[in-house]
């Protein structure tokens, strides 16, 4: 059997608009998504498919959606009785779904149910040993949301940070992209960055947006502020982390996490201190002084 990875995708509004089965509907009606992963032709008992319920539920899900596609077009599934061949018929085409394979659902808001499937596609490559462990691969990530909004305080939240520059319309906040971008090696992240605003009228709108007044703005990033005001030229980096590429291209690593304690080039303890170097040291009078600082004894404990 060729082995491939759990793919995802979501099933328009239009294709459930008139679903009956009362968690799509509802989930839909409040402006969320039906999306599901393609699992490939898998045999799952259902003790496993109860495991993998709870793990959706554990990382935010109300709950989870499972189907066999039949020979026929049909599914095999607990929820088969409630969707209209047309509905069955639109998702197994949204995922690319063959006889035998395994459909996993998540009907939810679009980062709840993005999220969970994501962490989904982690177990079942785990758990059917979908990943080569021989093989490398890089891409960069772009175009991510510039904001997210906060119902809780009635604002947009940067989902980088406030000093990337936007790319859209600035009237149309949830619709902005950003300039950031992520270069991602075997699923993690090495290195990212941004390219940064160089407008102050932008930076002065960003700041508005996410509910910065302009007496807030100067008092915090009034120095930066003022560079803008003076003029700066378009600019932007990106940082690497040398112990996390070390880790991977090394074998040192899982699905799940990277051990760069194995790589990093001067690990600490529990305690912060680096065994190598001997850090942190004592410092000196004339360090102290250089900083204006001074040492003061703790107060002794009082019986």
């Amino acid at each position: 059997m060729t082995r491939r990875s759990p793919g995802s995708a979501s099933t328009g509004p239009e294709a459930l608009a008139g679903t009956e089965f009362k968690v799509f509907a509802g989930a839909l009606a409040s402006g969320g998504v039906v999306r599901g992963v393609n699992a490939g032709a898998r045999e799952v008992a259902r003790s496993e498919l109860d495991g993998l319920t709870e793990l959706a539920q554990r990382l935010g899900a109300k709950g989870l959606v499972w189907a066999f596609v039949e020979e026929d077009g049909s599914w095999r599934s607990p929820i088969a009785k409630f969707l209209s061949d047309e509905e069955r018929g639109a998702i197994a085409s949204a995922l690319d779904a063959s006889p035998g394979d395994l459909i996993l659902a998540v009907a939810d808001k679009p980062e709840v149910a993005a999220g969970v499937l994501g962490q989904l596609r982690l177990e079942l490559a785990e758990r059917f040993s979908l990943v080569d462990e021989d093989r490398h691969d890089i891409h960069w990530v772009v175009d991510f949301p510039m904001f997210e909004w906060n119902e809780g305080e009635s604002r947009w939240d940067p989902l980088h940070h406030p000093f990337t520059a936007p790319v859209g319309d600035l009237d149309d906040p949830g619709a902005l992209r950003s300039r950031g971008y992520d270069l991602v090696l075997d699923g993690f992240e090495i290195g990212g960055g941004s390219i940064r605003t160089h407008r102050l009228d932008i930076q002065e709108r960003v700041f508005e947006l996410i509910g910065v007044s302009r007496d807030e703005a100067s008092e915090r990033f009034g120095f930066l502020l003022d560079a803008l005001r003076f003029g700066a030229p378009p600019h932007g980096g990106i940082a690497l982390g040398i112990d996390r590429i070390a880790s991977l291209v090394t074998g040192w690593r899982t699905l799940r996490e990277v051990n760069i304690r194995e790589s990093i080039t001067f690990p600490k303890t529990a305690t912060g201190a680096d065994p190598l170097t001997g850090a942190p040291a004592a410092v000196d009078e004339r360090q102290l002084k250089d900083l204006g600082l001074r040492l003061v004894a703790p107060p002794k404990d009082q019986d």
